[in-house]
């Protein structure tokens, strides 16, 4: 008589094997910039310190994934003062929370060419909100370009006080190049 334990334990690892096997694409550049309005001006800024882990096929969008972190230490507006100021506990806290994590999941697609609503988790300041984000693609010779442009409200995420002078919404724009 066959024993089935020792078929489905194998069965069952070499299945795992197969999910964890999956192929993770390199990033070739990438832009993480986000404008706010302060005192009745736009202030613009970037992130830097992308690590991301990622994987996007438009044929298979079932397993595809972004996992990515930036460095809230790296925040630069065109002033060095401020951009201490944001690094401080009643902002980023950036040592106490030395990185920002989106990842994204479940791309499903929309009427818009070349663009997904993928349901995206943003943790910033120990807080994580899930919502659905635009993601677009453009596919180059030998690069995926994907980009994503969105608006988040800075105090869901702990980041500041409610204000007068700085508003709570903070317009996000993700760009990423990968080698296919």
């Amino acid at each position: 008589m066959i024993q089935l334990k020792p078929i489905l334990c194998l069965v069952l690892l070499c299945g795992t094997g197969i999910v964890f096997a999956q192929e993770t694409q390199v990033v070739k550049d990438y832009e993480i910039v986000f404008t706010i309005e302060n005192a009745g001006f736009e202030v613009d800024g970037s992130l830097e310190g992308l690590d991301a882990r990622l994987f996007f096929n438009p044929q298979q969008t079932d397993q595809s994934y972004i996992e990515a972190t930036a460095d809230p230490r790296t925040i630069q507006t065109g002033i060095r003062i401020r951009d201490n100021h944001l690094k401080r506990s009643d902002y980023f806290a950036a040592e106490e929370y030395p990185e920002l994590k989106l990842t994204m999941r479940e791309f499903k697609v929309t009427h818009q060419e070349n663009t997904y609503n993928a349901t995206c988790t943003l943790t910033m300041k120990g807080t994580s909100k899930t919502f659905s984000v635009p993601l677009h693609y453009q596919e180059g010779a030998d690069t995926l370009h994907l980009s994503s442009n969105f608006t988040l409200n800075r105090l869901d995420f702990g980041i500041g006080a409610k204000s007068v002078i700085l508003s709570e919404n903070v317009k996000v724009k993700l760009q990423v190049s990968i080698v296919k």
